[in-house]
């Protein structure tokens, strides 16, 4: 049990590259809805684990954690025509559950007293989550206004595919998080660009908040030792002429 809270981080930051990175790239982005669903429950259950720690998140986390598999798999079983309905209401409680998610790791990262490679992991972990809540907000968006982006010749097909849109959607959430904007799909709505500045501007700020914490905690200790008395010169010239004479 101690290992397990000791690598907490490191068993969370594995189930979000099992899921975001080894899922699309071996299987593919095409008809792929169950699975990603299955990938999202094991990162969701990774996320209970790491946090369900601290005493004042542990009901929330465990709570909203349950509610938000609890819609995913209702939404995934309905389809058909109530697919749309069903799907927003579970990506509304998955990007408040994995915002929350950011915030609680960021702040468990923070306040540790000493830096820790499970803290790296934390920290990447918390970044990952933060790409992922945005593709939740963008599935959110096309379930409103369908209109909202423009896709190039190569990603129309996964846009028109449910099962391959909420993977596009997380293609295009980290790469507007990272700001490299590739250009095979633009937002188009005055929402769509809202939220793609947004995310670039709040994934900046994630990491001049998390490297500013880093270093908070790197520097406090030194700041904590007492400083050394100063020698009392005066003292010593005195004990020096009394030994000369």
């Amino acid at each position: 049990m101690n290992a397990l809270k000791q690598w907490r981080f490191l068993i969370l930051l594995s189930a979000l590259v099992l899921g975001l990175v080894c899922e699309p790239v071996v299987l593919g982005l095409r008809n792929q809805l169950w699975l990603f669903d299955f990938f999202y429950t094991v990162i969701v259950l990774s996320v209970m684990g790491a946090l369900a720690v601290r005493r004042r998140t542990r009901l929330f986390v465990m709570w909203f954690g349950a509610l938000t598999l609890l819609t995913t798999w209702i939404a995934h079983a309905l389809g058909g025509p109530l697919l749309t309905g069903t799907r927003v209401i579970s990506e509304t409680c998955n990007v408040v559950f994995l915002s929350f998610s950011v915030f609680a790791v960021v702040r468990a990262v923070i306040r540790r007293r000493a830096i820790t490679l499970d803290s790296v992991f934390g920290a990447i972990s918390g970044y990952l989550l933060l790409g992922l809540a945005w593709s939740n907000a963008y599935m959110i968006l096309h379930g409103v206004s369908p209109g909202a982006f423009h896709y190039g010749p190569t990603l129309a097909p996964y846009a028109a595919d449910a099962g391959a849109r909420m993977p596009l959607f997380t293609y295009y959430s980290f790469v507007t998080l990272s700001t490299l904007g590739y250009g095979d799909m633009t937002p188009v709505t005055h929402a769509a660009r809202t939220f793609s500045w947004v995310e670039a501007v709040s994934g900046q700020f994630y990491i001049a908040v998390l490297v500013a914490g880093i270093v908070s905690t790197l520097v406090a200790p030194a700041n904590r030792m007492p400083p050394s008395a100063p020698r009392d010169t005066e003292s010593d010239g005195q004990a020096n002429s009394f030994r000369d004479h």
